[in-house]
């Protein structure tokens, strides 16, 4: 196994993961600060922040899984029923991401 690559893929998940939590904490201060530019912003403003920091928490329970699924990849042990169980759950959250974009 490519030891670089295996490196550099772990330190991408961790970095999305906590970047994600950080931006997803942030949608409501974000967004009433575009809400002086943009005013779609400002006048849906709770419909929004709500719609999205559910995403933005669906999407970190992705992340999450894929980075549990990754420490069976390391173990040289990815074919494991856990496996299999985190993918149904990513699916799961995949779904109700794209129903909340339907949504909005």
């Amino acid at each position: 196994m490519n030891t670089k690559l295996v490196r550099f893929t772990k330190y991408m998940l961790d970095a999305m993961f906590y970047i994600g939590i950080v931006l997803t904490a942030a949608i409501p201060v974000l967004f009433y600060f575009f809400g002086n530019y943009i005013e779609s912003f400002r006048k849906y403003y709770v419909f929004q922040c709500v719609i999205y920091m559910a995403s933005g928490v669906m999407a970190l329970f992705i992340i999450k899984e894929l980075r549990r699924m990754f420490l069976t990849v390391l173990t040289d042990n990815p074919f494991v029923m856990e496996n299999a169980g985190s993918l149904k759950k990513m699916g799961k959250c995949s779904f109700m991401i794209a129903l909340l974009s339907i949504i909005r």
